[in-house]
């Protein structure tokens, strides 16, 4: 069975969450840039409407934070 495997690192450490579809992680990974987007960029980049191209813009301009998602087979 494939997982996969999500992981913020931030300045105040790693959050990890293991999901059963790709699909699910990546919501994860937007759902985090739509809630810091402005509080982060405080007026400096406009925040797109569409919400993969804000999510883009948020990990591609953010600093100190990163966002991986890797796959995994559990075993």
């Amino acid at each position: 069975m494939k997982v996969y495997v999500a992981i913020y690192e931030h300045k105040y450490g790693n959050d990890i969450r293991v999901f059963n579809d790709m699909k699910k992680a990546e919501e994860w990974r937007v759902e985090i840039a739509d809630e810091w987007f402005d509080d982060v960029f405080r007026g400096d980049l406009k925040k797109p409407l569409d919400t993969n191209e804000m999510a883009g813009l948020y990990w591609s301009n953010v600093q100190d934070e990163w966002f991986n998602i890797e796959e995994s087979e559990v075993e």
